[in-house]
């Protein structure tokens, strides 16, 4: 093999494996909110990792859903898709991005599921979820007893165990709310609160 051939194939080489990649178009980091509400894959947006029976979350559905979108605090509120809402909030890790994701199924009465998800774009699903390791196991006994301290006189004796609480994510600040649903008392009742420090929850005292 002569030099010229040598020197061709070489160039070759380079443009396969190092210049073509700068060709193609990177994938745009997430900036804002909505940006990263739409990479989320959509299993989190439903009660069960079932979809077989759920309405598609794509694109169109996530963008026409959106009924608050504060971009500058970081907060989605969602409407439309379910018989309830669903809310998506931002928070600042140390060195990583956190989404909070709420969604609420009603009728009547409500099922929720929340879910906390680590932004990884190197992963397969661009996020890891985290939610057992960002939120404080909270004893049903302790709510129940902010429960009967705070309620009035007209609302129901629930038990521990049917007590129906709802966690807020804020729309302001990064403080989350535990409350009871609201349908089934005379007035709004703040059970707990939940403090972001350091890239997870603490029960603020």
């Amino acid at each position: 093999m002569n030099l010229n051939k040598s020197i061709f194939y070489l160039l070759i080489f380079l443009f396969l494996f190092i210049l073509v990649p700068l060709g193609f178009a990177q994938e745009p980091l997430p900036k804002t909110i909505q940006d990263y509400y739409l990479l989320i894959p959509e299993k989190y947006f439903y009660l069960t990792n079932d979809l077989s029976s759920s309405k598609s979350f794509d694109k169109t559905s996530r963008l026409k859903a959106i009924s608050i979108n504060d971009a500058k605090n970081g907060y989605l509120e969602l409407q439309g898709h379910w018989e309830g809402m669903a809310e998506v909030a931002l928070f600042n890790g140390t060195n990583s991005i956190f989404l909070g994701i709420i969604v609420d199924i009603c009728a009547p009465g409500c099922k929720q599921n929340i879910t906390f998800l680590e932004y990884s774009p190197n992963s397969k699903d661009k996020f890891i979820e985290v939610t057992s390791t960002v939120l404080p196991k909270i004893s049903k006994q302790s709510l129940f007893t902010q429960y009967k301290a705070k309620k009035s006189p007209n609302d129901e004796n629930y038990t521990e165990d049917d007590l129906p609480i709802l966690y807020r994510l804020p729309r302001f600040g990064t403080t989350l709310q535990i409350i009871v649903d609201p349908q089934f008392t005379n007035k709004p009742i703040l059970l707990t609160q939940l403090v972001w420090q350091n890239g997870k929850f603490n029960l603020k005292k």
